[in-house]
């Protein structure tokens, strides 16, 4: 039983039905739920939003392909980029399918895909890298120079103007 209901109809004598619940379901709140009726039989309630009992608005936890949160409108469907939940405590926002980036629990951030950024990047607090520390080296390209600042982890030597510093500090200038 709906307490509030908005139904149309087609010309071949369709319907939708949209409308508010009278009850709570499981006492987790009230659902704005829509069915259809084609050729005499109704489907399903299916939830539109899901609320809980504190007003939180809850939806699956989506995929990377089918975000639980999507866009549709403006002339545009689509509905592989959005904001999913892939893990406990864990937000991630994906585009054309695919994973773009991603917070954890502990505040950790992923950035996935393309990760060369076109326009200045800033940061704010500090920026520490390699952390965990991997055999994963740092460089820092300038206009001319592919190699202006490197870090070589597997060798924990660092080259200025080189790629492959020879001792803890190595500058190499050309010319």
């Amino acid at each position: 039983t709906l307490s509030f209901e908005y139904s149309s109809y087609d010309n071949d004598g369709n319907m939708t039905q949209i409308g508010i619940p009278y009850y709570y379901a499981n006492n987790d709140g009230v659902r704005p739920v829509i069915r259809s009726r084609y050729s005499g039989s109704w489907s399903a309630y299916n939830s539109l939003v899901t609320a809980n009992a504190n007003g939180q608005i809850q939806g699956n936890a989506g995929t990377d392909a089918l975000p639980s949160y999507s866009f549709n409108g403006g002339g545009n469907t689509d509905l592989d980029t959005g904001m999913l939940n892939p893990g406990a405590n864990v937000l991630a926002f994906a585009t054309a399918g695919a994973r773009r980036y991603q917070i954890d629990a502990s505040g950790n951030h992923a950035i996935y895909g393309n990760t060369s950024f076109s326009s200045p990047m800033s940061v704010n607090y500090g920026v520490t890298i390699n952390e965990g520390g991997h055999d994963s080296d740092t460089r820092i390209e300038s206009d001319g120079n592919a190699n202006m600042f490197r870090v070589d982890a597997s060798t924990n030597r660092i080259g200025i103007g080189t790629g492959s510093p020879g001792s803890l500090l190595t500058v190499y200038k050309d010319g």
